[in-house]
């Protein structure tokens, strides 16, 4: 499955050894286990195959390794080691994922190296990382035409990948316009299973129309103005590597406290205009906290949108999508959006 090396400075010997020996007895001969009680000075040749390192160590530690060995370049494979950098905590109650206190049960901490393992493993079989199939549309509208241009750009990206619509409008209508079942598990669910570092199942939060699965927005819409940028990075993760989405369509209804987390490492953020002075002087500021985000310019789309006379429709139902998808202002989205 993959070498893992630990890194425990700072610990006790006797822990050290104890915890070691474990480890080697349950993972078996196919594993090799190293124990450093330094930060070494270079990386170990790469293991065969470019299988994932695991470094696990106290937060110095880590975070040297981090700061000098994340380039880490090896000439056999002629790309970058995948490194998976693991926190011994001392604290009881640490509240990032990558960080597990260090003195409890040898099993535990078995189970979270080995929960880590695996999803840096699905990662490299897909080879993306976070943010790599991930768009962000925000909508400076008057008439709030982020709902169906959204539906409807996500249902064309569908026609060729497999792809997960996430709503994160405050109050939306989406799964109720298109008459879906509300799964038993909401966003909010999900976000705090992730904090919690629990095996997640995305199937018991989706529901699917058409070609698409969507997210549905957290039943309670003040979860939204919580999330952190942690959050975010947890759950893009579970999206993009773990659960192999091609692309992921974000619906951000507004600004949030953790959106600067997407901004900063989504593929593109498409901003919906309406050619008002209204949505002209809100670009602006919101342009300015985006750049401050760490987004790149190059990665930012504006979209001005031409209205037809068509309705948003009278009746509910999935062939919604399609009356929006053939209105002008969803021929435009297709045409201007579709790569």
């Amino acid at each position: 499955m993959g070498v893992y090396r630990l890194n425990l400075c700072g610990f006790e010997k006797t822990y050290l050894q104890k915890l070691s020996l474990y480890l080697k007895q349950k993972m078996g001969e196919e594993i090799r286990v190293g124990i450093w009680d330094e930060v070494p000075k270079e990386l170990p040749a790469a293991p065969e195959g470019g299988t994932v390192s695991i470094w696990m160590g106290g937060r110095e530690s880590i975070q040297k390794m981090k700061t000098d060995r994340a380039n880490a370049f090896d000439p056999q494979e002629g790309k970058k080691e995948q490194n998976c950098f693991l926190t011994l905590s001392t604290e009881r109650n640490t509240e990032r994922s990558e960080e597990i206190y260090a003195y409890q049960s040898a099993e535990v901490i078995l189970d979270f190296i080995l929960r880590h393992a695996e999803q840096y493993r699905e990662q490299k079989m897909t080879g993306k990382v976070v943010g790599s199939g991930v768009e962000v549309l925000i909508d400076l509208s008057i008439r709030r035409s982020l709902l169906s241009c959204g539906a409807v750009y996500a249902q064309e990206k569908g026609e060729r990948q497999k792809v997960l619509l996430i709503d994160l409008i405050p109050c939306s209508a989406l799964t109720g316009m298109l008459t879906l079942p509300v799964p038993e598990k909401d966003f909010t669910d999900l976000i705090l299973t992730l904090r919690k570092k629990k095996p997640v199942h995305i199937s018991e939060y989706i529901v699917r129309s058409g070609n698409i699965d969507i997210l549905p927005a957290a039943c309670n819409p003040a979860v939204l103005y919580e999330l952190t940028e942690e959050d975010f990075r947890l759950f893009l993760v579970q999206v993009t590597q773990i659960n192999c989405y091609d692309a992921a369509v974000i619906l951000a209804g507004t600004p949030m406290p953790g959106i600067g987390y997407l901004f900063a490492s989504a593929k593109r953020v498409i901003c919906l205009q309406d050619g008002s002075s209204y949505a002209a002087c809100r670009k602006e500021l919101l342009q300015a906290f985006y750049r401050y985000s760490g987004g790149d310019d190059a990665r930012w789309k504006d979209l001005v949108l031409t209205y037809d006379d068509a309705g948003v429709g009278k009746e509910t139902g999935e062939h919604l999508l399609f009356a929006w998808r053939n209105q002008e202002i969803g021929q435009q989205v297709i045409r201007e959006l579709t790569e």
